[in-house]
């Protein structure tokens, strides 16, 4: 899938919260934290 189709798709807020729950995890991840999961 291209970007330009991927942007279509889904929204600048919706990649926005992704972003967030993606960086959630990584912080977690980062304190040896599973309970994310």
């Amino acid at each position: 899938m291209k970007a330009r189709e991927y942007h279509l798709l889904f929204p600048i807020d919706i990649n926005e919260k992704i972003n967030a729950r993606i960086a959630k995890i990584a912080h977690a991840v980062k304190k040896n934290d599973i309970s994310v999961f």
